[in-house]
């Protein structure tokens, strides 16, 4: 994500609670899926750069100074 890729990853993980399908990633429950996921990828280069796109946004947002100093305030309180 922090390169700016469109990310393919298994539904079940701690990353999927960043993930939005279709927007800033993909998830997927079989195998099945993730080979159309990357099928459909590797087609719409479009789509590779949209998602992409929206995937450094989302990391930018987590790991901003000011994302991070909210948390930590968080904690030290």
């Amino acid at each position: 994500m922090a390169c700016g890729l469109p990310v393919v990853c298994h539904s079940y993980g701690g990353y999927s609670d960043h993930i939005r399908h279709g927007e800033n990633g993909f998830l997927f429950e079989t195998t099945q899926q993730a080979a159309r996921i990357l099928a459909d990828l590797k087609a719409d280069p479009a789509l590779r750069a949209a998602v992409g796109l929206k995937a450094r946004q989302t990391v930018e947002q987590l790991f901003s100074p000011q994302a991070l100093r909210q948390r930590l305030d968080f904690y030290l309180r």
